[in-house]
């Protein structure tokens, strides 16, 4: 879900906004006019009370603006250079594809099937996918932060001749993703 689809909602969320403050001073009016003087519901008229209460949503809302990231910040928590990456794999290649990746969410994406592997060395690593020969190998330099014994593994499959780079992109620094496709 992004933030871009409830646009269209604000024309009724600012209107059930506006609804609920008229009725609020209402109830307000109703409930408080024998507790309190007279002089005080005719300072609180209904222009003072609407802004009264603007005030008060704005500074509820206000701490919001903390917990919202910016462009950059995005790219930390949302992962669309693996997104787009598994996209690309449904579009461009194999139907259901067997795909090695440190990461779920490009084999997730292009709807393949996970190949996975238990050990931490590269040599072992390019042994079994050699072996086991799946379709696809993707790396991304996001899932080196927790997968570290990956560091040079992007290097060796470009070494490799059983390996061709098939799709690159590195919109973002610090987040490059390669898929390999095996010749």
């Amino acid at each position: 879900m992004q933030t871009r689809y409830f646009f269209v909602l604000l024309p009724i969320f600012f209107g059930w906004l506006a609804h609920g403050i008229v009725r609020m001073e209402h109830w307000f009016r109703q409930s408080i006019q024998k507790r309190l003087p007279d002089g005080f519901l005719h300072f609180l008229d209904s222009k003072r009370f609407v802004i009264l209460i603007l005030i008060l949503i704005y500074f509820y809302v206000l701490p919001l603006n903390f917990f919202l990231s910016s462009e950059a910040g995005a790219w930390q928590t949302t992962a669309f250079e693996e997104r787009d990456a598994g996209v690309w794999l449904k579009e461009h290649g194999k139907p259901s594809p067997l795909i090695f990746s440190a990461s779920f969410r490009p084999v997730f994406y292009a709807q393949g099937r996970a190949f996975p592997i238990e050990t931490t060395d590269n040599e072992e690593i390019l042994t079994q996918l050699k072996v086991n020969k799946p379709d696809y190998v993707v790396t991304s330099e996001r899932s080196l932060k927790r997968h570290p014994y990956l560091k040079e593994f992007t290097e060796i499959l470009q070494k490799s001749p059983e390996f061709e780079l098939v799709y690159e992109i590195n919109n973002q620094p610090g987040y490059k993703i390669s898929i390999f496709a095996l010749k």
